[in-house]
């Protein structure tokens, strides 16, 4: 692999992407089928509010980033919220993490998003260091809740 990321090319994501996807998801400690990764790549490419793309070097796949607007209701606008990011070990530290996130911030602008958002759990703390060199700030908590399981679960 080069030692920095002049070869490397930035693009929009395809579902012909799902496998190659997949180790990624798992670096992150996502566990996830095929099948169900080719459903969320439709899903993401068919939706005008979501957005992926992936880094590539010499044909490998080696990085992903994804993001969706949410339409701010105080204000006109769109709040760009980067909803995954990884990049293969062996291809980190040569600035394609970085790269991928300034092409989503440059989507985020073209939809007329007011600010960028990124949740990141509180053991990545190399992300988040990350993540505050390129300006991004701890601003507020986040709660979660997942919904029961059960019999009448929709999907």
């Amino acid at each position: 692999m080069p030692s920095d990321s002049v070869n490397c090319v930035i693009q929009q994501a395809s579902v012909e992407h799902a496998h190659a996807l997949i180790p990624l998801m798992q670096e992150l400690g996502y566990e996830t089928s095929l099948e169900t990764m080719r459903t969320q790549l439709r899903r993401y490419l068919t939706d005008e509010h979501s957005e992926i793309f992936v880094a590539v070097i010499g044909g490998d796949l080696v990085g992903v980033v994804s993001g969706h607007l949410i339409p701010a209701l105080h204000e006109p606008g769109n709040i760009g919220r980067i909803t995954a990011l990884v990049v293969a070990k062996k291809a980190r530290s040569r600035r394609i993490a970085s790269r991928l996130v300034n092409e989503l911030e440059k989507w985020f602008l073209k939809n007329r998003c007011l600010r960028f958002e990124v949740t990141s759990g509180k053991h990545r703390n190399a992300a988040h260091l990350f993540y505050e060199s390129l300006g991004y700030a701890p601003a507020a908590s986040r709660f979660l809740k997942a919904p029961q399981h059960n019999e009448d679960r929709l999907w």
